[in-house]
């Protein structure tokens, strides 16, 4: 084989080796770069499955919740009851309310549906003392000033030192005295730009709530708690016989009747001159009778005491 024959067919060899290392290159990182994306594939998928195992454990858990805030309400049949609610958020499960049941108990409940938490509190009726209206709205003026300064500037009271210099060395000691003296600026002052602004705002105050007083077994007395003013109408409307003016009536009655059984208004030895009743007008015997009213119908009265209790009232207007 000849020479030339010889050095083509290495050329074409080297040729199709260096082709075949660059083809074996290129493959290699195909593989690799397939590899990396299957790579990212598997943890991308990876992350939507646990995504979606937690969203399904959010909706279990929600689910959950519902049914123990909705089991609570049944069970206690609160929805056919009458019910005020100081807080419901349906949404977050969660609520707390106030209803009266059949013996006219007064119930707080509170209901935690995310943490399956629930409390109930109860007031006897009979341990209900009264409930009234309390504190009031007010308005405050708030003042807030700002004060800024800026500028401001000294000025003068200087001389010219080669003035001095000059009439110093062609006039001698005296020269230089005048020169200074001629070159002497006075001293000025600019003010500093001062301002001060006061602005004013009235803000409402409502501290208006109901007093809720009650007797507690555990502590052996009487205590009151704050409530919401709302909640006012929703007592009045179905423990009308509680309100504080009521209850005033029916201890001042009762005090007098026990004061007749005992028989101290009569006894020679602490006879008690009562004073004359005073005159009524027509709004105040209109307040009363209503008063009476709501007494009789509520139990407190017999239809004898309150006859009674009408006539005195005719005979004082």
């Amino acid at each position: 084989m000849c020479a030339p024959v010889v050095a083509a067919h290495v050329h074409r060899s080297r040729k199709c080796f260096l082709n075949y290392g660059k083809s074996k290159i290129i493959i290699n990182r195909f593989i690799e770069l397939s590899l990396k994306q299957s790579t990212i594939i598997k943890k991308i998928r990876q992350q939507q499955i646990e995504q979606m195992e937690y969203q399904n454990e959010l909706q279990r858990q929600r689910e959950e919740s519902k049914e123990f805030y909705t089991n609570c309400l049944k069970l206690l049949d609160v929805n056919n009851k009458p019910r005020f609610d100081l807080y419901n958020n349906d949404e977050e499960n969660k609520a707390v309310v106030v209803y009266i049941n059949d013996d006219k108990s007064l119930n707080f409940l509170k209901i935690d549906g995310d943490a399956k938490e629930e409390e109930v509190g109860i007031i006897p009726y009979d341990k209900i003392h009264y409930y009234e209206k309390a504190g009031n709205v007010h308005y405050v003026s708030e003042v807030n000033g700002s004060y800024s300064s800026f500028g401001g500037s000294l000025t003068g009271a200087t001389f010219s030192k080669k003035a001095a210099l000059f009439n110093g060395i062609m006039f001698g000691p005296m020269g230089m005295a005048t020169a200074t003296l001629m070159s002497y600026k006075p001293a000025q002052q600019k003010p500093a730009e001062t301002h001060f602004d006061l602005t004013s705002e009235t803000k409402r105050i409502d501290e208006r709530n109901v007093l809720l007083n009650f007797y507690s077994d555990d502590r052996k007395l009487y205590i009151d708690i704050e409530l919401p003013q709302e909640i006012y109408n929703f007592l009045q409307t179905y423990l009308p016989e509680k309100k504080y003016e009521i209850v005033s009536e029916v201890e001042k009655h009762t005090a007098i009747n026990k004061a007749v059984d005992n028989k101290m208004l009569n006894s020679p030895e602490t006879k008690v001159a009562l004073p004359a009743p005073e005159k009524l007008s027509i709004d105040e015997f209109k307040e009363k009778v209503e008063k009476l009213k709501i007494m009789k119908e509520a139990g407190l009265l017999s239809d004898e005491e309150f006859r009674e209790e009408k006539t005195k009232l005719l005979s004082i207007i």
